[in-house]
């Protein structure tokens, strides 16, 4: 399943980036917290997508580390 910026991020994780068109600049992982939306890119603006690889969870949120 991928993702379009706008859509909500459903969960925090490593997601792949799939870009309509390749920079050196681009990211092709991300990690991306399910507190907002996915962005857009500033080079390909909505022609980007992004699919969960692995979910994740922050450090800040486990209780061992509180």
């Amino acid at each position: 399943m991928s993702y379009k910026p706008g859509d909500g991020v459903p969960i925090t994780g490593v997601y792949r980036v799939i870009y309509d068109s390749m920079h050196t600049t681009h990211q092709p992982e991300r990690v991306i917290e399910n507190v907002g939306r996915f962005p857009k890119c500033k080079h390909c603006g909505d022609r980007v997508r992004f699919e969960l690889i692995k979910a994740v969870l922050w450090i800040r949120k486990d209780p061992d580390f509180k």
